[in-house]
């Protein structure tokens, strides 16, 4: 209960009402672009409006976020509610970059690392493919700063459980130093970062780490959880662009 003790020194939730789902993840995510890293140089990009330059024009692969699945929803959704890109950003990304899409996810990961696109959008396995020695990395954070993903960080206590004093306990340890410890140390990939304070970082890879400085967007409240009006403005310039 101690809010001190958590990110920024307040609980978190998803729900308006800051009652019913409680989250507990709070993993940086820098848009969801990813690069050959024979045939890019991620020194060229400072801003995601670089993405646009005519130089990139048909180079690059995206995830069909439309399709089910997780892989570049979450950068999207950054993209999309952060005030410095926005709707405008999307649009013309998906309008003006030729960009190809795909639903398979190992796909897109395996044109990024034959080098048959540079750029991809939504990528999904990068750091394995990476570990495998294939060219492939992430664009790390941008001038526009990056988000904060719940991932599947959130927690919430059903109502009329068969033994809701035994959930209780469970909840009550979960969310303890100890609890969050143990849960953040065995979450895989390097560890999802956790918004305890008071529990280790030390063992998080660097992508996964919060950076001082860094302007956080929330991606866990209600208010962004909306898809449609993204998947409209997707919709509407890819065809324009003449695509689907």
């Amino acid at each position: 209960m101690d809010e001190s003790r958590w990110w920024q020194g307040k609980h978190s939730y998803s729900d308006r009402e800051r009652e019913y789902v409680f989250v507990f993840v709070g993993g940086p995510q820098a848009g969801s672009f990813h690069y050959n890293s024979r045939l890019v140089s991620p020194r060229e990009f400072k801003s995601f409006w670089d993405f646009l330059n005519p130089k990139w024009k048909g180079k690059i692969v995206a995830r069909d976020i439309r399709a089910a699945g997780g892989h570049g929803t979450g950068g999207t959704i950054f993209l999309y509610h952060n005030p410095e890109l926005g709707p405008e950003f999307i649009r013309r990304f998906y309008s003006e970059t030729d960009v190809t899409l795909f639903r398979d996810v190992r796909q897109g990961t395996d044109w990024l690392a034959q080098g048959k696109f540079p750029i991809c959008h939504g990528c999904a396995d990068i750091e394995e493919a990476k570990e495998k020695g294939l060219p492939v990395d992430s664009f790390g954070v941008m001038k526009e700063g990056a988000g904060l993903a719940p991932r599947a960080g959130s927690i919430a206590l059903l109502s009329k459980a068969p033994h809701p004093n035994a959930a209780k306990v469970f909840i009550n340890w979960y969310l303890s130093r100890e609890g969050q410890a143990a849960v953040q140390k065995a979450s895989g990939g390097g560890g999802d970062n956790f918004l305890r304070t008071d529990i280790s970082k030390d063992y998080l890879l660097p992508q996964n780490q919060r950076q001082e400085g860094v302007t956080y967007l929330n991606l866990s409240h209600a208010d962004v959880l909306n898809m449609e009006p993204i998947f409209k403005v997707i919709t509407d310039a890819l065809n324009q662009a003449g695509k689907r």
